[in-house]
Order: C-alpha cells, then sequence, then structure tokens
C-alpha cells in the first residue's frame, strides 16, 4: 500500500526555510513556479493548494492505477497544465508532501487470463497474472518508473506469496538473478508469517555485482544476486548454505572460485532459478550507463560494445517503436537477442557481435548453464518486455516452470 503523508505540521517552518533559502539565492519568490497566471483573477497557489494538487495527482496509485493526469488536474483546479505540473514538483521538492510505502500491496489475480497463459505455453506448472491498469496519460520518465517499480512490487509479493508452487525439496539449489522482480520477491518473502522449512537449501548468485537499481531511484539498494540470496537466506527456518559472485567482470581464475565454475556447476548446478527479465532500454543499468557521460568504473571494462548496442537498438527502435519490442535483452544479466524476423542481417550481425563482446567479459550464468536449471521461475513484467519474455516461454532450452507477469505483459503475451 501507499500512504500518502500531508506534513501540515510543518508548513509554516516550511514557509520560513523556504522563503530564507530564496532569498539567499537571490530568487524572486515562489511565482516563477507556483503563480498560476495564464487564467485572469488568479494568484500564486498557496502551500495548502500545491499541497492538495500533489496528493490528488497521486492518490489514484492506492487502487493500483497511474497517477491523475496533468490535464485532469489543470481543469480541476482551473489552472495551467504548465502551473500544476510545477506545483506538484515543489510540493515535494520543499516538503509539503511525501509518499511513504507502507504494508503490503493489494494485489489482484486475475485467474481467466492465468488459465489461458497456461494453456498457450504447456511447459508451464502455474502461472500468475497481477491486475495493473493503463499508464496511458502518465508519460514522463518519473512517473513511469515509479508506476513501473509499484507493478514489480506487486509481482514479487504474488510470487512470494506462491512459493508451495516452487516444488522445492530437501537439498535443493535455489539460483537468483538481479533487478526488481527477484528483489521484491525475496523482501516480500521476508514478511511472510510462516518460514520455509525445507532442509539443506544451497542459495546461489547467478550474477555479478553491477550495482542494478530500481527506475525510479527511490530504493538505496542495489539489487543485485547477492543481496537476492543473502535477503532470501532470511526467510529459511532451517540452516541454508550462501554462494555469493560479487565483481561483475570475469577472469577464468574468478570464475572458477565462484558456484558458476566449471567444477562446482558440473558437481550441484541449481535445481531451481528464480529470476527476471530486463530489456537494453530507459531505465535498464546497462542502458542508463552506457548513455552517461561518466559511467560507473565497475563496467568500463564494457562500456564501449555497450554504447554500440545501445546506438543500434535506439536505431531498431526509431524504424518501429513498437510497444512490445526491444532488440535486446536480459536474463540474469547474461544479455540475448530478440529476433523479429524482419531485421536486416547487417543489424542483426551487429547486434549479435556487440552482445558477445559485452557476455564473454561478465561473470554471469551462461545460456548453456541456465539450460541446466530444472525449473526456472520469471518474475518480469511491463509490455516493454513482451517479446523477450515470449521468446524465452517458446524456447524448448529454458526450462521455464513459473511466470509470474501483470496483466497488460499476459495480454500481449497471448
Amino acid at each position: 500500500m501507499l500512504q500518502f503523508v500531508r506534513l501540515g505540521h510543518r508548513i509554516h517552518s516550511m514557509k520560513k526555510k523556504v522563503a530564507d533559502r530564496r532569498k539567499q539565492n537571490g530568487s524572486p519568490g515562489a511565482s516563477a513556479e507556483t503563480q498560476g497566471k495564464g487564467r485572469p483573477g488568479q494568484g500564486r497557489l498557496t502551500e495548502d493548494q500545491r499541497a492538495s494538487i500533489a496528493m490528488d495527482r497521486f492518490a489514484p496509485l492506492r487502487q493500483g492505477k497511474g497517477p491523475e493526469s496533468i490535464k485532469e488536474l489543470a481543469g480541476r483546479y482551473r489552472r495551467d497544465a504548465a502551473v500544476i505540473s510545477r506545483a506538484v514538483t515543489s510540493a515535494f521538492r520543499d516538503g509539503l508532501v511525501d509518499i511513504v510505502r507502507t504494508g503490503r500491496p493489494h494485489v489482484q489475480r486475475l485467474q481467466s487470463l492465468e488459465k489461458r497463459i497456461l494453456d498457450r505455453y504447456p511447459k508451464l506448472w502455474d502461472a500468475i497474472v497481477v491486475e495493473v491498469h493503463s499508464t496511458e496519460g502518465n508519460s514522463s520518465g518519473q512517473n513511469l518508473g515509479r508506476i513501473d517499480d509499484e507493478t514489480h512490487r506487486k509481482l514479487g509479493y504474488a510470487m512470494a506469496g506462491s512459493t508451495s508452487q516452487w516444488r522445492l525439496r530437501d537439498a535443493d539449489v535455489i539460483g537468483f538473478g538481479s533487478g526488481r522482480g527477484v528483489f521484491y520477491t525475496a523482501e516480500s518473502a521476508m514478511q511472510l508469517p510462516a518460514a520455509l522449512r525445507v532442509e539443506g537449501l544451497h542459495l546461489v548468485s547467478l550474477t555479478g555485482a553491477v550495482h542494478a537499481r530500481d527506475h525510479a531511484k527511490q530504493l538505496n539498494a542495489r539489487l543485485d544476486a547477492d543481496l537476492h540470496v543473502a535477503l532470501f537466506g532470511m526467510c529459511i527456518q532451517h540452516e541454508a548454505t550462501l554462494h555469493l559472485t560479487t565483481h561483475p567482470i570475469t577472469a577464468c581464475d574468478a570464475r572458477d572460485l565462484t558456484y558458476l565454475g566449471k567444477k562446482h556447476w558440473a558437481q550441484h548446478h541449481p535445481t531451481h532459478a528464480l529470476v527476471g527479465v530486463g530489456v537494453l532500454a530507459d531505465g535498464h543499468r546497462f542502458y542508463e550507463e552506457a548513455k552517461s557521460e561518466k559511467p560507473d568504473p565497475i563496467l568500463e571494462k564494457i562500456i564501449q560494445p555497450l554504447r554500440r548496442l545501445v546506438t543500434l537498438c535506439d536505431s531498431v527502435r526509431g524504424m518501429d517503436p513498437s510497444p512490445g519490442y526491444y532488440p535486446v535483452a536480459d536474463i540474469c544479466n547474461h544479455l540475448f537477442f530478440v529476433d523479429r524476423g524482419d531485421l536486416s542481417d547487417t543489424i542483426r550481425k551487429e547486434i549479435l557481435a556487440n552482445i558477445e563482446e559485452v557476455n564473454k567479459r561478465l561473470l554471469n550464468v551462461s545460456e548453456e548453464q541456465l539450460n541446466d536449471v530444472g525449473a526456472i521461475l520469471l518474475v518480469a513484467g511491463s509490455r516493454k518486455k513482451a517479446a523477450a519474455i515470449h521468446q524465452l516461454l517458446d524456447s524448448p532450452a529454458f526450462k521455464i516452470r513459473m511466470i509470474c507477469t501483470d496483466s497488460r505483459t499476459a495480454e500481449d503475451l497471448l
């Protein structure tokens, strides 16, 4: 659930703080952001009004819907859309309101869609489809990031509540990927009233640390596989063995020292793997770093092929911006090509060559190793991943036994 806090007891002190700060900075005051010019007879918005507008903007999130559109609020408050937008931004910046995530998310499963998914993809044991609402009219990057993060939080909560369907047995080995879906599954599992009672489990990190983040940048955590192993370990009643990977860039000797080394893998590879799916697009860690003028040094050795891949992906998207297709995706940070069949041989070869260049430098589970996993549990949502998820579900190589996704993505998969 999302709790909306109106910081009324702070309004008068905030007035003084904001005024003092603007005075120090030589700012002309609130008129540039909160005056309602554009409609005759209206003055500047008060702090109470700005707080009300901001709360109205995000109130629909309580019901799992997208934020109220700026256009709708402009009509309701009889102000220009630009004034409304600036009022919302300044209300959060000045500490007049805040959004606090509390308790468990409201999750509505859609059994009719779940049955259709199981009929369409017969290799699945189980399917979870969580209802989400359209994001149309909320196109700003930050808003979409928040909505997408909340969708993944719901998926994680639903997946964590279905551990009985994972078919875990004593001494099983569970691999963990990175990203939001896996993080929220592990986080939600920690809140369950009953601990998992399976004995002798091994929990394995399938990826090195790439400092993955939530898209809205609101979680002060790196959503890497090592963290997920540690979190999930606290959900198990009996002693479990944790295997971590840490650094993302591989050298032969470093890989051999981890669970991903040939010797360790051959002796005891995962029976299960809880993983997500990403696409090389806005919000993805690799995409954001490739676009950055100062990328994270931890990715220095792969930044050039990543930049070439991002350029190629942007070019393909420019030719055909279909909402459900992005040419490069990843599972456990292992990049793969999402083939649509109508790309030129030149573009296809360039994409594949750069994917290979990135993958060979990452300390990740390989495609061949993923094929060894007996049951892949996939938690992934948002429409832009639909083609990538479909390709994985249709592939005979990947033993995907369970999927947890949102209703809009499920419709695209069908």
